[in-house]
Parts: C-alpha cells; structure tokens; sequence
C-alpha cells in the first residue's frame, strides 16, 4: 500500500503520555514499539519521542534495527510528581527544538490527555501531524487515574483536535472512531474532510506454535488468562466462574499478570477454592509460551461498552487455543461465535462457567476452536497491514486538507 506523498519517511513517534513508556509489558507499550517496528520494516527513519523510555532490554531490538529513542526533559519532572497530581509535560518549545533536530516528514502522536504541545510545535514547523486516539481520555483519567481535574480534562481531546492546522486523528477502534465523532473530534476540514480512520489493532504472528516450557505438566484442565489486573478485566467475576465448575470439572486458573487487582482476584481465589498459578512478570514474547500450557485462553470484560480492540485478544486467536471472550463491540467484530471462538456476555459467571463446561467435555471442540483462532488470526492481525493503513489515511487527510 503506496503512502501518497512519501514511499520512504522520516517518522517521528511522539507519546507524551507518562503512564505509556516505550518498553515495559503493558499493552499500549507493546502497541508503541509495535508500531515503531513496522515502521522500520517499512524502510522509514523512526525517532521516537517519550516521556519514558522504559526499560532498555525491551526497546534493544528496536534500537539495534534503527530506532532513534529521544526522552523528553519532562519525563524527570514527572517521576517526582505526587500521585494524582496533574503531569507535567514538556511543552511546544521544547518538542519544537526536538522536531527541528529531527526533521520529521510526518508526526504520528499518540493522543495523551492534558497534552496539546506536540500537535502546536508541529504546527509551528510545517510538519504534517496525525494524533492515533487509543481511548476517551477524560474518562479514563477521572475513573481511573485519580485526576480531581475531571472538568479541566474534559475538554482537552477536543480542543487539542480542533487547534490544528494541520492535525488528523486515527481511531484504535470503531467504537473509538464513533465516540470521537460524538464529541465533535473532526480535524479542521470539517466532517467531509475530518473522517476517522479505524485501526485494528494487532499482534504480528511469530508462526507455528511455543512448546511448554519444561517441567511444567498440567495435571488438569488450564483455563488462562492475561492482563494487568484492573476493574474492566474482570477477574473476579471469571474466578466465580470457574468456580461454578466444580468438581466434575477440575481446573487451574494460570493468571498473567499483575496489577491494582492482584490481592482481590487471588484472595477470591481461595476462598472459592479455585487452584490459580499466578505469574506476575512474563515478558511479551514469552506469552505464546504460557498460553501453549493452556487448554483455552479467556478474555473476560465488565462491561459491553468496552471500546477498545484488546492485544490479549490477538495474542489469544495467535496461540491456537481456544478462546472464551466476552462480547464486547470488538471482540464480537474479531470473534465468530461457535465457528473461531465463544462469546459470553459480560460480567455473567454462569454464561461464562457454561462455555468452559463445554470446552472442557468436547476436546475436539477445543482443538477445531483453536485451529479456526489461528486462521482467523493470521487473517486479521497485522501490524505492517495495520501502519500501512494508517499511513495511507493520514496522507489521504492530508492531501485532501491540502486541496490535492
């Protein structure tokens, strides 16, 4: 897919989203370098402007590929910053300087709440922007993030889209796209010009499946599951679920992860009697490992708002097993009911423990389900198709906002 004004590119990533570091397991960490990496196997010059760099073990492959890591002066003075505490980033003056030493042909920007500066000191410079919108920011800050400020920050996505002169906006997801249209998130074009682009976003496929790790021998059924214990991933409610299986249907709940939740999702745990082996730290290329030792994988969500398009979903399809998730707007999109996977309907434990009975009583269900993920996988998730895309979209606003 041919980018309209450029086949080969000086890209500058900017993330001036504290919570985000470069390296690090989180999902919208591994989403970063992703799309960092597919840019570089593009043949483009990335730099990558961020708040925090992370850990460097996670970021080497990158950097030995071409990956030009620029950490902002702002990411000190957030480390020391009370929790809670509104961040404080780094603004169009200092962005502006690191532009100009990189004299990028395109600025892709990860939509962080509170920051307006990079989209301004692109402005100042000329440079084409686009901002890739991952969540509704002004909830999640509010909800989830401890910022008092919920009046201040609500208006900052929009009044970051609208400063622009030259900004566009990609959606992680439909539900995101259409939210941001909701809210008025239409680039200076206006709604003819200011159309969302929505990204899928995947995992990239390492082929063939991971071999259990040694020693490890599961003597019953494993259901896992992977995320970083917050309220969405709803881990209690999937504890209660197995649970409800009983003794008929033994099982082990491998959890992947850590997180806020950790101490309330394993104490339900024992109360409830459920066998859990918990592994906090597994780097992400690890993963395909754990799931390997898994009979089938679950991505459990609260709620049937969920707006984004889940990794763990794409890492789950990707292993072979077979996937119980719940029907969220993406993963009902991502998953064919019956046919690549099952869906239950959030937060419901019993409609959740019915669909692991049935996988755990029909092993040629599970193997068919698994096979079928797979397929469906290598068919959908794409991180090359996926910036591909968004590059393509991003020239197409581009020249249409130019008058081309």
């Amino acid at each position: 897919m041919a980018v309209p004004w450029r086949d080969r590119m000086r890209v500058a990533l900017l993330c001036l989203d504290p919570g985000v570091p470069l390296g690090g397991p989180k999902g919208c960490s591994v989403h970063l370098r992703s799309v960092a990496a597919a840019l570089l196997r593009a043949g483009h010059e990335v730099d990558a402007l961020v708040m925090d760099p992370g850990p460097e073990r996670d970021r080497a492959a990158l950097v030995e590929s071409g990956l030009r890591v620029r950490p902002l002066d702002g990411a000190a003075v957030h480390a020391s910053r009370a929790p809670g505490q509104t961040p404080m980033l780094p603004g169009a003056a200092e962005i502006t300087c690191h532009l100009e030493a990189v004299a990028p042909d395109l600025v892709i920007e990860r939509l962080a709440l509170l920051a307006c500066a990079g989209a301004e000191a692109a402005s100042r410079l000329g440079v084409p922007h686009v901002y890739e919108i991952n969540a509704p920011l002004e909830n999640e800050a509010a909800e989830h993030r401890g910022f008092g400020a919920r009046r201040g920050a609500r208006g900052v996505p929009r009044r970051v889209c609208q400063q622009l002169g030259r900004g566009r906006r990609l959606g992680g997801s439909r539900a995101l796209g259409a939210r941001a249209r909701s809210r008025g998130l239409r680039g200076p074009g206006g709604p003819e010009r200011g159309r969302s682009g929505v990204l899928r976003a995947p995992r990239e496929r390492r082929g063939g499946s991971s071999a259990p790790r040694p020693g490890v021998c599961p003597p019953r059924l494993q259901r896992g599951v992977r995320g970083l214990f917050k309220p969405w991933h709803d881990l209690e409610n999937l504890v209660r679920a197995v649970a409800g299986l009983g003794v008929r249907t033994p099982s082990r709940l491998v959890l992947v992860g850590d997180g806020p939740r950790r101490s309330a999702v394993l104490a339900a745990a024992l109360s409830s009697g459920v066998e859990v082996a918990h592994l906090p730290h597994v780097p992400h290329e690890d993963v395909p490992a754990v799931f390997a030792l898994c009979d089938a994988v679950v991505v459990p969500y609260a709620s049937e708002e969920a707006y984004f398009s889940p990794l763990k979903l794409a890492e789950a399809m990707s292993s072979g097993r077979s996937v119980v998730a719940s029907a969220t707007g993406p993963c009902m999109r991502l998953i064919r009911h019956g046919e690549d996977g099952l869906l239950v309907p959030p937060g419901d434990s019993a409609a959740m423990a019915a669909a692991l009975r049935r996988l755990a009583l029909d092993p040629d269900l599970r193997e068919r389900l698994g096979a079928a993920a797979r397929r469906s996988a290598s068919r959908l998730f794409s991180w090359d198709r996926a910036v591909a895309r968004m590059l393509a979209l991003a020239g197409k606003h581009l020249s249409a906002a130019r008058g081309g």
